[in-house]
């Protein structure tokens, strides 16, 4: 198997014809926002083949695909069902029209968690899709509180992976000179978003569930000894989980969009090479930014057998079972 990119986003055009209209006359979140102005402008609207040509170009044979910002998380229940179901046809479609090229992941309305439940049995039973992506927030809720838990109590029945994705914090301004939300904002989004998910006992309850982290799961590697300290210290830390928080990093899955050798050497501390997993960010990071990507990853020296997990075997273990 050839080098899988575990961090690749698509937009398709039914769902960005959708969020279009949708933006006429509406108050939008930040997120939404964000994505139709500035990042539109970026050159993040391809197609599947441009995708592909870019990836081939990088050594990569497959993408995983999902959604990034905004997912599909809008205040109306039935925008935001008809959203996932067009972008989670439009990844099964793209599949099967590129063989081997791409796995992709389905989006869910989780602010709505019946209609999440009701889709996400059909993105895995009918469209045979390979997990599903959630957001950091939802609609600014925290994906930790409890009005989630039966859905995640499905995902763990049908042992879904599930891969997490930075939203913009809650309360955020849409006026970012510095693009500080993106480049600091969503790396400490990811991070909170797994703490509370940890301490509210998500895992210990439901541990049937795969999760691949971002950006090297954002600052958790770093600051796993002062959550592990909330656990001794602090009764509400262990009032969910029985085991210190480092206990369940260690199960979680790394990508590699990080640009920093000594970074992925703490990821591998923490959870070890058969847990850090190849993404790029693409079409978010241009084809040099891949490169600078690849160089990192060399740089480590890992052993081939461990190289190999990393650049494919891992993430194939997680989606596939294999």
């Amino acid at each position: 198997m050839g080098k899988i990119d575990t961090h690749c986003h698509l937009y398709p055009q039914d769902y960005w014809k959708e969020l279009l209209r949708i933006s006429e006359g509406n108050s939008l979140p930040v997120d939404v926002q964000r994505i139709l102005t500035y990042y539109a402008k970026k050159g993040v609207l391809i197609t599947p083949e441009e995708s592909a040509e870019v990836a081939s170009k990088a050594g990569i044979e497959t993408q995983l695909l999902g959604l990034s910002i905004p997912n599909v998380y809008m205040n109306d229940a039935t925008m935001s069902r008809d959203l996932a179901q067009m972008a989670n046809d439009a990844y099964a479609g793209i599949r099967q029209k590129f063989p081997g090229k791409f796995l992709v992941l389905a989006s869910v309305p989780l602010n709505f968690p019946d209609l999440a439940i009701a889709e996400l049995e059909r993105a895995i039973g009918k469209l045979k899709m390979n997990g599903i992506v959630l957001g950091t927030n939802i609609a600014g809720r925290p994906l930790s509180s409890p009005e989630f838990f039966p859905f995640y109590e499905r995902v763990n029945e049908l042992r879904v992976p599930i891969v997490i994705h930075p939203m913009s914090p809650p309360r955020t301004d849409g006026d970012d000179e510095y693009f500080v939300t993106p480049l600091v904002g969503y790396l400490f989004e990811t991070t909170a978003a797994v703490a509370r998910m940890v301490f509210a006992g998500i895992f210990e309850r439901f541990p049937n569930i795969p999760l691949v982290l971002p950006h090297l799961g954002g600052a958790i590697p770093y600051i796993q000894g002062r959550l592990d300290s909330g656990y001794r210290n602090h009764p509400p830390c262990r009032k969910n989980i029985s085991r210190p928080p480092s206990h369940y990093f260690k199960e979680f899955y790394y990508d590699s969009v990080s640009f920093n050798v000594a970074a992925l050497r703490c990821a591998l501390e923490v959870a070890g090479p058969e847990h850090l997993v190849f993404g790029t960010d693409f079409p978010f990071q241009p084809l040099e930014s891949i490169r600078l990507i690849n160089e990192s990853i060399d740089a480590l020296g890992l052993a081939p057998a461990d190289l190999e997990g990393v650049e494919s075997k891992n993430i194939l273990r997680v989606l596939l079972n294999v």
